[in-house]
């Protein structure tokens, strides 16, 4: 399972070897860090998984405080469950946030209809990318 934490929004992919098996997203545990714990204790509970990966915060982050502390709240959900955690700095393998999206959808076809189209400037990004940034940090080397 690989956990994504962004402003306003959280998701999950579900992997079993090489095979994408469920995802979701929560805009409620992204409200704050308590919510966060519930959430990910109930999404571990249901799912069971053998490893948990989720996204490491190093210096150059541009995640804001408050992101930093929901994600350290995932962490304290994992731990508590005693399950295996592994924390990896999220590395960007394609020139843009849509190209890597359009890739992942490529290689896992059953998420592609929850591919965002590419948005404006000035347009908010799209709930869906973070299923895609959870699935990357899942196939990330």
């Amino acid at each position: 399972m690989a956990i994504a934490i962004a402003s306003g929004k959280v998701g999950y992919v579900l992997m079993r070897g090489d095979h994408l098996i469920d995802w979701k997203i929560s805009r409620a545990a992204a409200e704050t860090p308590e919510k966060m714990r519930d959430v990910v204790a109930h999404w571990l509970t249901q799912n069971r998984p053998e490893l948990v990966v989720t996204e490491c915060i190093n210096a150059y982050s541009r995640k804001s405080d408050s992101t930093h502390a929901l994600i350290a709240a995932a962490q304290d959900a994992i731990e508590c469950a005693g399950l295996k955690h592994t924390a990896k700095l999220r590395r960007q393998s394609h020139a843009n946030k849509y190209d890597e999206i359009a890739h992942l959808a490529e290689r896992f076809p059953a998420i592609a209809p929850w591919a965002p189209e590419r948005r404006k400037f000035y347009d908010p990004e799209p709930i869906n990318t973070i299923l895609f940034e959870a699935l990357s940090l899942a196939v990330q080397e």
